[in-house]
């Protein structure tokens, strides 16, 4: 049964708590599906209340980082405050580390992601203050959100107790002066964050103990635990964890970032590549539940366990003593739904803070996985290359391609002043019929509600701006921009578009546009010289921009300051990011090359990779160890090994190939001699 809230058709109560409810929400202004909270009326009724969650709703409204939900809405209806944010699916963490730890990359990018998140928070004085794996929600490719249960007290599986002196937390993650009563600022987050390095790198917190009186003692008299104490191979993490873990806050890494990079040096500088996961053997985790008692300004009880040895009773990892345990090839269990959320005011602190709710009546229960072991490599396989599968008309010139789960969008131009979209459904090979989105723009981007986002202008520059569109071509809502856009790129996991325009003299500028809002919030950024492409990190902070000439400059997302320059091969046109975000490739058509460029590194660490002239679009395997790279002269997609740079071979495609997407095991190529969609596979 629903229920009229304003503008908001309330489908699905998700989550009720002291303070309101959680509710699947459809937005009939936005035409949008949103995760709402809605306050008790009592809340309404208190000023003091009332001004101050408007204003941490404002300072949570302007954090753009990736990693964090944004806000699409918040204010007063029928007497009610609410707050509406995105709606995201995933499942938590927690969840995941139920079936044991992470592999050591995967820890680590998980920390990176989390990390990300809370520098943004920091640096707009919030801090979080409950950070833990079941605040970290995993969405589509095991992209990272932080977000928290705040007041829905009655969603969390963990007692979350708030004290009359503001402690808010859970007692397995919370930093020793927290417990003390001595304050708090954002290092208090880098001792939690630690903390969840510490239990994805093992699969256990770093105290356990019978009752959370205990647990707190340990966080603040007991020593540091050593992840190596499950796992000799994760000794580089002992150092990373001592540093987070410090007692002292003025012991630990300054921010943040500083610890995951920190943790992503010990990963690089020890851990091999071939480390995909650990296993260990099924137990049930000791411990009661994690109940944060009022314990400020009062000092714990002595640890639990005496001497320096850290907490008792971490097992071997395997049951046998061995290291390279059998693995049973299981299924991965469905993503459970969940409808991500709300930033909110802990009860007391009022500190604001982003909401997962848990559908109602979940029962948890999930089939086993596969966990893959660490162990010497085996021998690889003979290299296969991709054949033709398919190849779908286009009815026009295509010009740009995005490729999202099933569906294919190309953007033709079958004549002047006249730009079109076509979906292609990969799995039928069937085409729609081409709508008309623009007289003179460029690029399409889908946001994670499967809307699509198309820059127009008119024929001289007119109007221009970037239009939200249904199927049929229809306009629903759009933001102006200043000039002619010819390239485009949407974050889709926040709504964040940026869009390349032409100025005077051929200079190109970027500006961002927040979808959410309609609203263009950032820019215009200097580009420089040049008019091509560009593409978008993995995590959403780094533009890279490819002038056509030899020259891709990059560009911080969130301030819009140029971060380099890479000089590459000449008539470089196209650049893609490796999954992890660590390389960047760039391909030269004029020079037949392609140069792949280790971000970490001040030089770009590794020489051009000669081809054949000719060189247009380049895409990277999901996995991040086959590159394709479009051949427009030659009829051909070549293929390399990502990680060595070696040639592979080349698969004749015929026609121009120009533009190229791989997802999953399907590389699917613009071909603008035929007008056709081709898939490889």
């Amino acid at each position: 049964m629903t229920e009229d809230f304003g503008p908001y058709r309330l489908d699905e109560l998700v989550g009720r708590g002291g303070m309101g409810e959680v509710w699947r929400a459809y937005d009939t202004r936005r035409k949008r599906v949103v995760a709402l909270k809605r306050l008790g009326p009592e809340q309404s009724g208190n000023a003091e209340f009332e001004a101050r969650f408007r204003r941490e709703c404002e300072l949570a409204a302007r954090l753009h980082a990736p990693t964090v939900i944004p806000i699409h809405d918040y204010g007063e209806i029928d007497g009610r405050l609410f707050l509406d944010m995105r709606f995201v699916q995933g499942e938590d963490l927690a969840a995941r580390l139920r079936h044991g730890p992470l592999a050591p990359a995967a820890a680590v990018r998980v920390v990176e992601q989390l990390a990300a998140a809370l520098d943004a928070a920091h640096a707009a004085g919030l801090v979080h203050r409950d950070v833990k794996p079941s605040n970290a929600l995993l969405t589509e490719g095991d992209f990272v959100y932080l977000v928290d249960f705040g007041i829905v007290r009655s969603l969390a599986s963990d007692t979350v107790l708030t004290t009359a002196n503001g402690v808010v937390g859970t007692a397995g993650y919370l930093a020793p002066e927290r417990i003390l009563g001595a304050g708090e600022d954002h290092r208090s987050d880098v001792y939690s964050l630690a903390c969840v390095l510490h239990e994805c790198l093992t699969g256990e917190r770093p105290y356990t103990a019978t009752t959370a009186a205990a647990v707190l003692a340990a966080h603040v008299h007991a020593p540091v635990p050593r992840p190596s104490a499950a796992d000799p191979r994760l000794r580089p993490f002992d150092a990373v964890v001592a540093a987070g873990m410090a007692k002292d806050p003025a012991d630990r890494p300054p921010s943040a970032g500083a610890f995951a990079r920190l943790a992503a040096q010990a990963l690089r500088g020890h851990v091999p590549h071939t480390e995909v996961g650990l296993r260990r053997p099924d137990r049930t985790l000791r411990g009661g539940p994690d109940t944060v008692v009022p314990l400020a300004g009062v000092r714990p009880p002595g640890p639990p366990w005496g001497g320096g040895s850290g907490p008792p009773g971490f097992p071997g990892v395997f049951p046998d003593g061995g290291s390279n345990p059998p693995v049973a090839t299981r299924p991965r269990r469905s993503r459970l739904p969940w409808f991500a959320g709300l930033a909110l005011l802990l009860v007391a602190g009022l500190v604001t803070t982003l909401l997962v709710a848990r559908p109602w009546g979940s029962t948890g229960g999930a089939e086993p996985i596969a966990v893959p072991t660490i162990g010497p490599p085996t021998a690889a396989p003979e290299p296969t290359l991709p054949r033709l599968l398919s190849r779908v008309a286009l009815g026009g010139d295509p010009r740009s391609l995005v490729v999202d789960g099933t569906e294919a969008y190309v953007v033709t131009v079958p004549q002047r002043y006249t730009d079109q979209l076509v979906i292609v459904d990969l799995p039928s090979g069937t085409a729609s019929p081409p709508y008309t989105v623009s007289e003179a723009g460029g690029g399409v981007g889908v946001d994670d509600l499967g809307q699509m986002w198309v820059p127009r202008c008119a024929p001289g520059g007119g109007v221009c701006g970037l239009d939200l569109i249904e199927r049929e071509g229809k306009v629903i809502a759009g933001a102006p921009i200043d000039r002619v856009p010819t390239n485009m790129v949407l974050e889709r996991r926040t709504g964040l578009a940026h869009v390349v325009q032409l100025g005077p003299g051929g200079l190109s500028s970027v500006v961002t546009v927040d979808t959410t809002r309609d609203a263009v919030i950032g820019g215009p950024y200097p580009l420089g010289q040049g008019n091509a492409t560009l593409s978008l990190s993995p995590g959403g902070d780094t533009l890279a921009f490819a002038d056509g000439a030899s020259v891709v400059s990059l560009l911080d997302t969130r301030s819009g300051r140029a971060t380099g320059a890479i000089t590459a091969g000449e008539g470089s046109t196209h650049t893609a990011f490796s999954p992890d975000g660590s390389r960047l490739y760039v391909s030269s058509g004029l020079s037949g090359s392609v140069t792949a460029v280790d971000l970490d590194a001040a030089t770009t660490g590794a020489r051009p990779t000669a081809l054949q002239t000719g060189l247009a679009g380049l895409a990277v395997s999901p996995d991040g160890t086959r590159l394709y790279v479009a051949d427009t002269d030659h009829g051909v997609v070549h293929v390399l090994d990502a990680v060595s740079m070696q040639v592979i071979g080349a698969v004749n495609v015929g026609g121009a190939p120009t533009e190229i997407a791989a997802t999953g095991d399907r590389i699917h190529v613009l071909d603008t001699a035929g007008d056709a969609l081709l898939t490889l596979g």
